[in-house]
């Protein structure tokens, strides 16, 4: 008898280790809830020039408003306040549209983060970047979009749906929505396309408590997607590039001084075919076998 229970107890707790060890390992695999989003994402090979679908640009401009709500300094917020008007514009949000979606917003910059992070912040307010980023990947802003386009299509039947873009392609780089993001660690793709988002945002930025902001969050991400320092100079270059780009002459001409547009610049980052293909390649080498010539 003493034999038995002591393989039982023995079962029961391998069974506990490999879960506790699955459930961090594999980023919480039990817990998140994983749904492929009823807005499709697409990317695009211009992404300068491109408008892109009415659903895409309204979770983008949720994105811009939240990064604007929780900037630390005017300049950033109002370089992404401009950036979510372009895509109010180019979405034609109604007046009350927006109402609807700083609820959610607010709601998820209440969110109390520290528990995740642990030492790696003070408060809850250091990672607001994070809480936007989990707005935009979650199920709950997917859900909003969709119930805004049929609300828009049942009252006005006539109206436009989508406005004239460049043809989006189907990402290599499959990107999911989430139920509940506060403990998920994203599969490797999501998480280094999220990873070169944060990093441009937080080039583009001067401002230390912004810049701090959204440091914690690349943190975590380097942390978790165990990016390397030749990964991370990969996707500098293509920051850079990007960045380097001139809204000014393509919106707010009539603003003196003209914005920058760098969360503009960002989003079509995120947005862009090269992150995608330089992300799928990234993930190839890592697990291509090691040539012994070289």
């Amino acid at each position: 008898m003493g034999i038995a229970m002591r393989k039982i107890f023995i079962f029961i707790f391998i069974f506990i280790f490999i879960f506790i060890s699955m459930d961090f390992f594999g980023g919480n695999i039990f817990a998140k809830e994983l749904s492929m989003p009823q807005c499709e994402r697409t990317v695009y090979i211009d992404p300068q020039h491109q408008i892109g679908s009415q659903c895409q640009m309204l979770k983008r401009w949720a994105l811009s408003a939240c990064l604007a709500d929780s900037a630390q300094d005017k300049k950033s917020k109002l370089d992404a306040a401009y950036t979510a008007s372009i895509h109010a514009e180019a979405t034609s949000m109604d007046m009350e549209e927006p109402v609807k979606f700083n609820v959610l917003i607010r709601r998820y910059l209440a969110k109390d983060y520290t528990a995740p992070y642990l030492e790696h912040v003070k408060s809850s307010s250091d990672v607001n970047t994070e809480k936007c980023f989990d707005l935009y990947d979650s199920a709950e802003l997917d859900s909003l979009v969709m119930r805004t386009l049929k609300v828009r299509k049942n009252r006005w039947p006539k109206r436009v749906s989508e406005p004239v873009s460049e043809a989006g392609l189907k990402p290599m780089c499959r990107v999911e929505v989430y139920a509940a993001q506060k403990k998920q660690i994203e599969p490797p793709c999501h998480l280094l396309k999220r990873r070169a988002l944060g990093a441009c945002l937080a080039y583009a930025t001067d401002d230390k408590k912004t810049k701090l902001d959204i440091l914690n969050t690349i943190d975590r991400y380097d942390k978790a997607a165990s990016v390397t320092t030749e990964e991370a100079a990969k996707f500098d270059i293509l920051t850079f590039k990007y960045l380097a780009k001139d809204y000014r002459s393509i919106y707010f001409e009539n603003i003196n001084p003209p914005p920058e547009l760098n969360t503009g610049k960002c989003l079509d980052l995120y947005d862009s075919l090269e992150l995608d293909l330089l992300v799928t390649r990234i993930l190839e080498a890592r697990v291509a076998p090691a040539n012994p010539d070289d």
